[in-house]
This record gives C-alpha cells, sequence and structure tokens, in this order.
C-alpha cells in the first residue's frame, strides 16, 4: 500500500526516489477491493493483498509487472496463483540494471534497511 511504503517503516529512504519521479507509485486498488480479496487469502498483510491484487490487474490489462513479495505466505500464494514475483533485493537489482538507482544508492538502501551490509553482485 501507498502509505505503508512512503510512511518510512518499510523502507527508509524510498520517498526521496517517490519525489523525484524514479520510482512510481500505482494505485490500482481501493481498500474495498483488498478486503474482498482478503476474503479469498486470509492471513496475508494488506500490502501482500494489495500487492498481488495490482499484479493480476496488470496483467489483465496486457502489462508486464512483478509483484514485489518478501513475505514467505505471500510467496507460497503467489507460486500457487502463477504471479511473477520477486522481493527487495530483486527489486533493487532490476533498479540498478535498468539505472534507476546507482550501485551506491542500492548498497545504502540494502545497509539501512538489513541493518548490516551487503554486497550486491551482478
Amino acid at each position: 500500500m501507498e502509505s505503508e511504503l512512503l510512511d518510512g517503516t518499510t523502507l527508509r529512504g524510498i520517498k526521496k526516489y517517490v519525489d523525484d519521479k524514479r520510482i512510481h507509485v500505482i494505485k490500482n486498488n481501493t481498500i474495498d477491493e483488498i478486503k474482498e480479496f482478503r476474503k479469498d487469502f486470509p492471513g496475508l498483510g494488506l500490502g501482500e493483498r494489495d500487492s498481488m491484487l495490482s499484479y493480476q490487474k496488470l496483467k489483465e490489462s496486457g502489462n508486464s509487472a512483478y509483484c514485489i513479495l518478501d513475505d514467505a505466505k505471500a510467496r507460497h500464494k503467489a507460486v500457487e496463483l502463477y504471479i511473477k514475483f520477486t522481493g527487495l533485493i530483486g527489486l533493487l537489482g532490476m533498479m540498478r540494471d535498468s539505472s534507476i538507482l546507482t550501485d551506491g544508492e542500492a548498497r545504502v538502501i540494502v545497509e539501512r534497511y538489513c541493518l548490516r551490509p551487503l554486497r550486491l553482485n551482478d
């Protein structure tokens, strides 16, 4: 969900990339749609349901997409639903490969988020 992404609890520092238009937040779902989706997938968090529902809508409209999931339950459901997904590290790698982030920016995000140094390899 947008509020979860931008409030700083999910990923510190991500707001500046949204503000400078390097990351675009897509608002595909209403809270009612997300709640309805919950009925089919109890136990998943609001953000996971929002992400999976957005993925399904994007795919139905012919767009290429990845669902961003780090939660193990959500990844298991994504496999069952044939949802293509990646996690934070995979997302940062895609952003680096697309020149949205530099190696240094990706490393700083990972170090701040994971609270430990991590080397990003090609």
